[in-house]
């Protein structure tokens, strides 16, 4: 299965709005599986499906991964993930 961890700055849903923070994980197609609202770093943890994180076996550890995100005006916002070392 293709399951990993994001988290998501509390401060970035400051600055988007959720329509766009739904754009953003929908370009990854990213299902959730569990979302948890951890108050003391001000983040969102986000676990769940994608197709652009690596595949791994039942018994390992989901590995977390980075949102690269940017803004452009000639193609909107473009999402890309890097596995977190």
């Amino acid at each position: 299965m293709k399951t990993g961890i994001l988290r998501m700055s509390s401060y970035l849903l400051d600055e988007c709005n959720l329509e766009e923070v739904s754009d953003i994980l929908s370009k990854i197609k990213f299902v959730p599986f569990r979302v948890e609202h951890l108050y003391h770093v001000r983040e969102f943890e986000l676990i769940g499906h994608s197709p652009f994180f690596d595949k791994i076996e039942d018994y390992e550890r989901a590995p977390e991964y980075n949102l690269v995100i940017s803004r452009s005006e000639e193609y909107g916002i473009e999402v890309a993930v890097e596995r977190k070392k």
